[in-house]
């Protein structure tokens, strides 16, 4: 899975950024299945994936819920 930059999740609506954030939920859950399993030495992963969790959450809890139109 490619993780994409913090300025492009900004860019990205609401419903994209809980599809990102499920395929984000799934790639942890293959990663830290094949470290235990011994079938991946990519332990690193797991980290990165949280943190790119823990990124998309930052960025859709700083979004704007009913923005103002004026």
């Amino acid at each position: 899975m490619k993780t994409l930059e913090l300025t492009e999740l900004k860019k990205m609506q609401t419903g994209k950024l809980q599809a990102e954030l499920q395929n984000a939920y799934q790639a942890l859950f293959e990663t830290k299945f094949k470290v235990r399993n011994s079938e991946s030495k990519n332990s690193h992963m797991i980290k990165n994936y949280r943190r790119y969790i823990a990124q998309i959450k930052t960025v859709m809890h700083n979004q704007p819920t009913n923005p103002v139109k004026s």
